[in-house]
């Protein structure tokens, strides 16, 4: 179930995602981006805690997801983060009703994944993603 989820979700973030890749020689630290034109009061944004990559393995440590949701809109509809486990579906997702969230995830993830979070409802939705590098 979370796997066909996951690739519904990934579907919609390729079509509304502004995608940021992470510098491949970069591991600790955190990477931010926000979606459509970067403004964070129109547009989610998210920000992705890494740590040491895994070069064996092609997959990288991410410790924290935070999404923030567009200032301009409505109050509390529903906050997603995802990251995703390759062309395979979702390694992580979680939801809440609020505008800003920070979540533990502490999971290796697959080079050329999104991480993702998104903003809204049925009728509008704002994603941001990063992608992992390694």
């Amino acid at each position: 179930m979370i796997a066909k989820r996951g690739a519904v979700l990934l579907a919609a973030a390729a079509v509304t995602a502004s995608l940021a890749v992470a510098d491949p020689a970069f591991a600790d630290g955190q990477v931010s981006s926000c979606g459509g034109w970067g403004d964070p009061s129109s547009n989610t944004c998210i920000t992705v805690w890494t740590a040491s990559k895994n070069t064996t393995n092609h997959t990288q440590y991410v410790s924290q997801i935070r999404v923030n949701a567009p200032t301009s809109w409505a109050p509390n509809l529903l906050l997603e983060a995802w990251a995703g486990d390759g062309p395979t579906g979702v390694a992580w997702y979680a939801s809440q009703y609020t505008t800003t969230q920070t979540w533990t995830i502490n999971k290796w993830i697959k080079t050329g994944s999104g991480v993702c979070g998104a903003y809204g409802s049925s009728g509008s939705r704002s994603v941001a993603c990063i992608t992992i590098t390694v």
